[in-house]
């Protein structure tokens, strides 16, 4: 029905206002699946052609003066509201939810409502992510993309459309309600900041938020995906806006330092944790967070430069200091995982600025046509000294980066230099032709040849083909890349070739006539530029025909290699060059390139490379095909002889020029005609002998080449002008000014149409060949002469090849001549087409929808038809399709015998039944679509990147009018109707393919073809697929070819439409076939039945309740849509009850386990997503039986997630809404009475208190909300009471959870159970789980059962916890019954429960314990919603149960158990609800224990507590850190590991230290620590040598962990514990072995800790006098240390403090230690790169003259003063040398008087001689393959002075 609408569509502007009333009525009556679904597309799509024809219209008219008003808008406008009202307030389904949204994105988008005054609700939207994007429930897919993850996606992108039209107060209130939420140490901070980001309207006030947010952005490290939101929003404000952004250029350059990871990547350090970032926000993010970071950086940067170059300084000053930092690592020499940021980073930003000035160009054009802009979109353009510091910073490391090893750097760079191009042609020009001039002539640089040839593909565009330095070098050029087509590198050889590709398609090849004297040179044109263009004429000719011949023979020599990427590149590239090629050149020279092409294929057979060889043939016909063709088919001579009239010559010569020919003839056209006798003459003599398959696949594909080429629809060129162009008679003389010629999308296209002579000749192949192929098929006489149950003989006329030759035959006209062939249609089936018609034409005359029926069916097809109008009524043969369809039906009978063996000809005989169903090919050669779908792209040349109308070369868009052709060809041929013989031929079909099913199951996919193509069939052949799931006899084959069938979504469609009794039909095969217990297809079925009620049969009727509201329709319409609004719900109630009461039925009958699996399923999707028609009890009933009495675990566990459901969803609450007045907020007061009642906000309200103070406000989304009860529940409490009074029932429930737990904690028996299963999967009939239960003791957990029996994947929906238990055998499904039944029956069951379970026998038995830990933290989680004296009574019990558990041994495993448990229990809880927890808790671990384990343990569920209650534990911290100081040196080991990660926590959640504060409790207990260290102080005296020892271990044991967990929290508390630094760089000297390690990571830590700018003085303080010690172990770490803090540090540094850095590494440079020198130099050398040489002048002069002192004589060396004298000289060469090997890459002024003062000391005496020349060799090691590029900055003397030291090398 879909296509017949679209078919019947108009472009008019009435028929398109008439659309948009059908709209809204949709809209308004709310029929979402029928009316919306298909009216959103269609209106789409409509809109779009009209808007199309519109702007067509406006530019052929060229209409100017004042801009007239689209007069659609306001119609649009109101669509677009009503639109919005639907996405974001109805409850219609995703699925139609989704398209919805996208037209609303695409009425966004346009110009007439961008410029309108449209306002939109942020609220709604708003609502809609939340409830969308943040869902309670996780839904499973089964078809890969969930229709949930879909709609987010296009959720999210029409937010980011609309915010532009929300209100000027949105801004307020949107900052209001959000950003009050956004606590660092909250765990929705990452909610709340996509929420803000994706909502907020930058325009309206951004003082509001600005600053607030620059701060909070700053308060989380190391999380990308963090800091890229906050890029998309800030990157937005300086877009739009003209903020001041210099005051963060610090903040912004120094997260991009470290993002990097350059400074220590690529060394062994262990890593610093990074941020968990919330796996619910990342469909925020576009594309991949990696590059996406760098890349939005960049465009942040380059939004932030102002007009003119003095506002861009400060952003320019720190660019450059930034890449001057990084610049070594765009070296050739480097490669990485840093290299793809870096280069993203760069083209961000210049891509940005590009952008910035192709905006401008296309409002200036706009504003010459008269077109009015709105002042506040007008862009601001970059001045041009702007612009031309872009160049200059970024141009030199682009040109690095085209030689790079990473492939994106090197494609990046390319781009980043193509762009720059068009900025400065230039100044880009003169600094990259020296070198690749040299890269291509010379042979040591051959491999940097690849990126010579990337660049210049690149800078092929319209500037630079009219520069004069590329001009004057093009001639040579084209000479010098012809060995760069390389066998021997293929990739070398792609890249040429698209550059001559490029090149080809901007530049015509014609010879060069001056015979007219004198050239005249257009005015726009230079006469330097005409010469040069000249000069590159002259030379293309013989050019040509050398590439030709180059490409030739590389194809003959080239070996095809399919799995090679660089070889199929090739395969596709070359025949796109030599399209460009032959197209391109002047008719006289194209005839000398066909004949050079022709005599090459004469002389060689290259069958490995046949298909190249035939594109390039069909390349050069398509351009001149007469002449062409005629030398072509002088190769027929060769196998055919005239005379004999037979074929000569091998088959292996025959086949090569018949595939030759066929593809020759491809785009022939009428030149095929002349060629008519030797055509057929070929396919006769080739088919005389049916039994060469060979020989009859040529001919057949001669056939149909030649069919295509004579009926076929194709563009007649694909050059770069038009053919009036060039056609001219200019064009002889002035082509060369005809260069990169481009006029928009204006192709001027011809195409071919057959005409009368093409299709004379095609009637007459039909006549010679496909009559007789028809005649001889029907003489078969294969009608029914077979008896039942008799044999059928394999004769030699059935399996025969010419039965099979014969079928190609016909399929060959069938697909390509069906003009000539019309389709058969009978009396009868005419009769039914017409009341067909007729009836939809009533039906849609009844809905509202009439107005689509403006014109006929017939006449629309007419209007899209593109191949008909050469072919009259008088040239068909109708008689074909009748005789051939009789020949068929007889010809199937023979093959559907069961006992006939599978014959080549069936897969024949099937394409040709297809074809008479679909009359579409079953196998098109879509090579050449492939390529250029592929390649197209690449080939091209690159866009002007400052073209204002998006410009490309004529080619391109002629390419794109094709595939815009084919597409319409396809699309018109679905929706074929079913007539008579359409379903005798799918009875055929299907039955052929069951039959030989094991010959055919690969190719049951095709039936999924017929049924697109003909979709009524689908109603016809349903019945039928479902009725074989139930069969028993039938074939696993059978069922996975069924199953594929209906997996179809528009099958799955369909049968949602077809009626409650076909549903329940479906249903039930599908649980029958499960009892086929068929492992095989198991999965296949349950996935089938999973996926269609989850995405199809639930969604899609979900009822609608809400009341019709509409400023725009008439009362009566209002009335009628609220009579299909009652409808709509009354066929969802009774498709749902029918289901659900279908289902529940099911259960109660206590069924297979395999009903039992598939119906809770199947319930759980159902409930979750309509509640209210759930049968609430019924089901709560069921899931407490399974639960009892399940046998299979995950059948209870499915029930257990059952009773989540209808507990969570129905909360049953007997008391009165609390209270929403603000309390007071004292932490440390526990809530009394009322008061207990008043948290629904409290941890949000102290959130603001500790983080955020400037907000008083509460926000909204914080307050209490509770559901109201539902009607008729008391009965479900009643349920439940009586269940678990009933003490023998609810035991039974323990017991098998007990038992759950016992199968999970035991490895070996889930893998023992596992096997047993899969073998008795492959014997279903003694599958038994009461022998399992009798050999196993028990079963276990759900996933290791379900993963045997189903798969991996989970077919019930299930609560999103974001809560980790992995490692445990904690419960979080048995924890949350127990919580949902204590709020439903209150705190007398929980008692009972606690009172039960906590026993001392419970301790040591694991199973028991964590069904006794998940009662716990149930209980814990009931608080929530209890009343003050139901909590207090919970309270007691689990105070009890608390005591208990301290007092007792536990496991590791049963330890991780209760941790687990305590955080669950926990989490989301107001923490003073568990203040006496806390408090119970910090009392127990100070009673000492038998046992240090126990003492262990009780610190470590304390530790679990705290870490969950985050930052509220100001009641116990300070007797918290008073108990770990009393315990840093306790005897215990455990006990002490666990002080140490009960200090991580407690550091982990301090608060931000406040300024002027002095009595800070964190900073009091860390100066008690480091008086205990100090072996000065009392304290320390009293200590023994092991309590020490202890203590040392224990505070750098929370040191590392701090540390190394610590690159989130603690900011502000980080260099107070970096104060413990000393005393781990000490310890590595003498210190005890465990400690010393522990200091060793500390150090490495140490070094890449973030620390805030007013914290790197002091962090600079602590080093003191360790740069003088005197040993190595505790000196050398500082130098590395010192690198990578600088490095991460580098933007926040002052002057000053750069200055201590120098000194402290000019210290170690002093050093008498080996090691320590060495590592010196290096962070020396690191030191002046990352400075960006600041200083280097003064530090040369300081060294220079040290190492310029007078070397003491021989005898004085020994002395006490010549040492010092050598020792001053060895200081000052080792500063040399550092500042030496500081650029390697680079010649900066001063380095070559460097060198030559080092190679003073090339023979002084040691070390001094080993220093200097170890930096001389370093330097020619660096520079050596640059040093031609390089010498002339070095005079002779210099040169000759640092050449000394050189040994002959194998370099030239």
């Amino acid at each position: 029905n879909t296509n017949f609408w679209l078919m019947l569509a108009n472009v008019d502007n009435e028929s398109l206002k008439d659309s948009i009333q059908s709209l809204k009525w949709s809209l308004v009556v709310k029929d979402w699946d029928r009316g919306v679904n298909f009216f959103t597309r269609h209106f789409r799509e409509q809109l779009q052609a009209y808007l199309k024809e519109k702007d067509q219209r406006e530019e052929k008219e060229g209409e100017e003066g004042e801009e007239k008003e689209e007069p659609l808008t306001g119609e649009l406008l109101e669509i677009a509201a009503l639109l919005f009202v639907f996405v974001t307030q109805e409850s219609a389904t995703v699925l139609v939810k989704d398209k919805g949204a996208k037209v609303l994105i695409y009425l966004l988008r346009l110009k007439c409502i961008r410029n309108s005054s449209l306002r939109l609700e942020w609220k709604p939207m708003y609502g809609s992510l939340v409830h969308y994007c943040f869902p309670k429930w996780k839904v499973p897919s089964y078809t890969g993309l969930s229709p949930l993850l879909k709609f987010q996606q296009t959720l999210i992108k029409l937010a980011r459309k609309a915010r532009p039209f929300f209100t000027e107060s949105s801004t307020k209130e949107i900052v209001d309600e959000i950003l009050p939420q956004m606590c660092p140490y909250d765990k929705n901070i990452f909610k709340s900041q996509v929420l803000l980001t994706t909502l907020l309207n930058v325009k309206y006030d951004h003082q509001l938020w600005f600053e607030r947010c620059m701060k909070i952005w700053a308060s989380i490290e190391r999380c990308r995906a963090w800091d890229l939101q906050w890029l998309y929003l800030m990157g937005r404000l300086t877009k739009q806006t003209s903020v001041d952004f210099t005051p963060y250029l610090d903040f912004i350059f120094t997260r991009v330092i470290r993002e990097t990871g350059l400074a220590s990547g690529a060394s062994k350090l262990i890593g610093i944790q990074k941020t968990d970032y919330s796996s619910e926000c990342e469909i925020f993010i576009k594309g991949g967070i990696r590059g996406k970071f760098f890349s939005q950086v960049g465009r942040l940067l380059c939004n932030s430069l102002g007009k003119d170059l003095e506002s861009s300084q400060p952003v320019f000053t720190h660019l450059t200091r930034f890449l001057n930092q990084i610049e070594s690592y765009f070296h050739p020499s480097n490669s990485g995982s840093w290299s793809n940021d870096l280069a993203l980073f760069v083209y961000g930003f210049i891509d940005c600025h590009v952008a910035k000035i192709r905006e401008a160009n296309k409002q200036k054009l706009e504003i010459e046509k008269g077109k009015s802009i709105d002042i506040k979109d007008i862009v601001d353009v970059p001045s041009q000294e702007v612009s031309e510091r872009v160049v200059d910073i970024f141009l030199p490391i682009l040109h690095q980066g085209v030689y790079s090893k990473s492939h994106l750097l090197v494609m990046l760079s390319t781009r980043c230099i193509a762009n720059l191009g068009a900025i400065s042609t230039t100044k880009v020009f003169q600094e990259i032709m020296s070198k690749t001039q040299f890269i291509l002539t010379s042979v040591v640089a051959a491999k940097q040849i690849s990126g010579t040839l990337n660049l210049l593909q690149s800078l092929v565009h319209h500037h630079t083909l009219s520069s004069l330095q590329l001009l004057q070098i093009l001639p040579d050029l084209l000479m010098q890349l012809l060995p760069a087509i390389d066998l021997n590198d293929l990739m070398k050889t792609s890249q040429a070739l698209s550059f001559y590709k490029a090149f080809l398609s901007l530049v015509p090849i014609f010879e060069l006539d001056t015979s007219g004297g004198a050239i005249s040179v257009p005015p726009e044109m230079s006469e330097e530029v005409a010469e040069a263009r000249m000069a590159v004429v002259a030379v293309l000719p013989d050019w040509a025909l050398l590439f030709l011949e180059r490409i030739l023979e590389f194809l003959r020599h080239l070996e095809p290699e399919s799995a090679n990427f660089v070889y199929m590149s090739l395969a596709s590239v070359i025949p796109l060059v030599t399209q460009s090629l032959f197209m391109q050149v002047s008719k006289k020279l194209h005839l000398q390139l066909t004949r050079k092409l022709v005599h090459f294929l004469q002389d060689n057979i290259v069958e490995d490379a046949a298909s190249i060889y035939g594109q390039i043939c069909q390349n050069a016909v398509h351009a001149y095909p007469e002449q062409a063709l005629s030398e072509f088919f002088t190769l027929a001579g060769l196998i055919w002889s005239p005379k004999t009239k037979k074929i000569k010559g091998s088959d292996l010569k025959v086949c090569w020029i018949m595939k030759l020919l066929e593809s020759a003839v491809t785009y022939g056209g009428d030149a095929i005609v002349l060629h008519g006798d030797q055509i057929k003459a070929l396919i006769a003599a080739t088919q005389k002998d049916a039994s060469n398959s060979i020989l009859v696949e040529a001919s057949t594909k001669l056939l149909e080449s030649s069919l295509k080429g004579l009926l076929g629809s194709y563009p007649l060129e694909y050059r770069s002008l038009p053919p009036n162009l060039w056609n001219s008679s200019e064009m002889k003389d002035t082509h060369w000014q005809y260069w990169s010629h481009k006029d928009g999308k204006k192709t001027d296209v011809e195409w071919h149409s057959p005409g009368k002579s093409e299709i004379t000749f095609a009637k007459d192949l039909l006549t010679t060949f496909g009559v007789p192929a028809v005649d001889y098929l029907r003489q078969l006489n294969l009608n029914n002469e077979r008896k039942e149950g008799e044999r059928v003989q394999n004769d030699e006329e059935l399996m025969g090849s010419r039965t099979r030759l014969s079928l190609k035959v016909v399929n060959t006209f069938l697909a390509y001549a069906s003009d000539l062939v019309p389709e058969y249609v009978s009396e009868e089936d005419k009769k039914g087409e017409a009341d067909a018609e007729e009836s939809m034409k009533k039906s849609a005359e009844n809905k509202g929808q009439a107005p689509f029926l403006k014109k006929s069916l017939k006449d629309k097809e007419e209007e899209v038809s593109t191949t008909k109008k050469g072919v009259q009524e008088e040239d068909q043969n109708p008689e074909f399709h009748k005789n051939l369809l009789e020949a068929i039906k007889s010809l199937a009978s023979w093959y559907l015998a069961s006992n006939l063996d599978f014959l080549p000809s069936t897969q024949t005989l099937l394409e040709t039944i297809e074809l008479l169903i679909t009359q579409v090919p079953t196998r098109e050669n879509n090579s050449q679509g492939h390529h250029i779908a592929h390649y197209i792209q690449s080939t091209t040349p690159p866009r002007d990147p400052l073209d204002a109308q998006n410009k490309h070369t004529r080619s391109y868009w002629v390419h794109k009018e094709t595939q815009k052709r084919a597409k319409l060809q396809k699309d018109k041929a679905i929706g074929r109707p079913l007539s008579n013989s359409t379903k005798i031929l799918f009875e055929l079909l299907v039955g052929i393919y069951e039959t030989h099913h094991e010959n055919l199951k690969d190719q049951y996919v095709r039936i999924k073809r017929c049924f697109v193509y003909v979709p009524l069939s689908l109603s016809h052949f349903l019945p039928k697929f479902v009725e074989k799931l139930q069969k028993p006899d039938s074939t696993t084959s059978e069922l996975e070819s069924v199953i594929s069938v209906l997996s179809l979504k528009h099958v799955l469609h369909t049968i949602c439409r077809k009626g409650w009794n076909n549903i329940k039909s479906f249903i039930s095969s599908i649980l029958k076939a499960v009892i086929h217990e068929k492992s095989q297809v198991q999965n296949k079925i349950f996935q089938l039945f999973g996926d269609f009620v989850t995405n199809f049969f639930s969604p899609a009727l979900r009822p609608v309740y809400s009341e019709t509201k509409s400023d725009f329709l008439a009362a009566d319409i209002i009335q009628k849509s609220q009579e299909a609004r009652e409808h709509l719900n009354k066929k969802s109630i009774e498709y749902y009850g029918g289901l659900c009461d279908e289902l529940l039925d099911l259960l109660e009958s206590r069924p297979h386990w395999r009903y039992q699996i598939m119906a809770l399923s199947s319930y759980l999707v159902i409930f979750q997503d309509v509640p209210d028609l759930g049968f609430p009890i019924r089901f709560l009933n069921v899931c407490l039986d399974l639960v009892t009495r399940a046998d299979l675990p995950i059948v209870r566990t499915l029930a257990i997630q059952g009773l989540h459901m209808i507990l969570h969803t129905y909360k049953y609450d007997v008391h009165p809404p609390r209270s929403t007045v603000q309390p007071v907020l004292d932490l440390k007061i526990s809530p009394q009475g009322d008061e207990w009642d008043s948290f629904g906000w409290y941890d949000k309200a102290l959130a603001r208190k500790t983080w955020d103070t400037s907000s008083p406000a509460v926000p909204q989304s914080c307050r209490s909300q509770h559901k109201v009860p539902i009607k008729n529940l008391e009965s479900a409490k009643e349920v439940l009471e009586k269940l678990c009074h009933a003490t023998e029932g609810f035991a039974k429930i323990l017991e098998n959870l007990e038992n759950d737990h016992n199968f999970t904690n035991d490895v070996g028996k889930q893998h023992k159970m596992e096997d047993h299963i899969m073998k008795m999967l492959k014997n279903p009939a003694e599958m038994n789980f009461e022998a399992i239960s009798s050999q196993f003791g028990g079963y276990g957990e759900n996933k290791v059962i379900f993963n045997a029996l189903v798969g991996s994947k989970t077919p019930w929906p299930s609560l999103i916890l974001h809560f980790s238990t992995k490692g445990s055998g904690f419960s979080i499904s048995n924890a949350r019954l127990f919580s949902e039944i204590t709020q439903w029956l209150g705190s007398s069951f929980l008692s009972q429960l606690i009172t039960q379970l906590f026993t001392v026998s419970t301790f040591g038995d694991r199973a028991r314990e964590c069904l006794a830990a998940e009662a716990f933290a149930g209980g814990l989680r009931s608080l929530k919603y209890l009343n003050y004296g139901e909590a207090q009574e919970v309270i007691k019990s689990l105070s009890t149960a608390t005591t208990l558990l301290c007092s007792q041994n536990r496991s590791q495993d049963s330890s991780l158990d209760w941790c687990t448990a305590f955080r669950w229990g926990t989490s989301e809880l107001d923490p003073r609800r568990i203040n006496w927890l806390l408090e119970l808790l910090e009392t127990e671990i100070t009673v000492p224990s038998k046992h240090t384990q126990t003492q262990a343990q009780k610190i470590q569920l304390l530790s679990s507590l705290i870490k969950e209650m985050s930052w509220m534990i100001e009641s116990v911290l300070e007797r918290m850190l008073q108990f770990s100081y009393n315990n840093l040196a306790n005897p215990s080991p455990l006990v002490r590991t666990e002080i140490s990660h009960l200090l991580e926590v407690l550091f982990l959640l301090a608060p931000e230290k406040k300024q002027n504060e002095n009595d800070d409790r964190y900073d009091t207990f860390i100066k008690k620590v480091q008086n205990l260290l100090n072996p000065e102080s009392s304290e320390a005296a009293e200590q023994t040598k092991e309590a020490k020892e202890a203590t040392q271990e224990t505070v750098l044991s929370w040191l590392l962990s701090f540390l190394k967990s610590g690159g989130t929290r603690g900011a502000s508390r980080r260099i107070g514990l970096l104060s413990f630094l000393p005393l781990a760089m000490r310890l590595q000297a003498d210190g005890a072995e465990q400690p010393k390690l522990c200091g060793k990571f500390v150090i490495e830590l140490a070094s890449q800790v973030h620390l805030n700018s007013d914290d790197l003085s002091s962090f600079l303080e602590l080093f003191g006098d360790l740069p003088t010690h005197q040993n190595w172990h505790v000196v050398k770490p500082i130098s590395t240390l010192l690198q990578i803090f600088v490095f991460d540090h580098k933007f926040l540094l002052s002057d000053d403090l750069l200055e201590k850095v120098f000194g402290l590494v000019d210290t170690m440079l002093s050093s008498s230690s080996i090691e320590v020198t060495e590592s010196a130099q290096v962070a020396l050398s690191s030191l002046i790169v990352m400075t960006g040489g600041k200083g280097v002048d003064s530090l040369i002069n300081k060294f220079r003259e040290e190492a310029n002192i007078k070397i003491p004589r021989r005898s004085q060396l020994q002395t006490t003063e010549g040492r010092a004298t050598i020792a001053k000289i060895h200081h000052g060469l080792l500063g040399l040398a550092s500042v030496a090997k500081s650029q390697p890459y680079q010649v900066p002024s001063w380095l070559p008087e460097v060198l030559v003062d080092i190679s003073h000391h090339l023979n002084s005496p040691r070390p001094l001689n080993k220093v200097a020349g170890e930096a001389i060799k370093e330097f020619w090691r660096t520079h050596q393959g640059e040093w031609v590029f390089l010498q002339h900055l070095f005079t002779r003397e210099q040169t000759e002075a640092i050449k000394q030291s050189t040994s002959s090398s194998y370099f030239a």
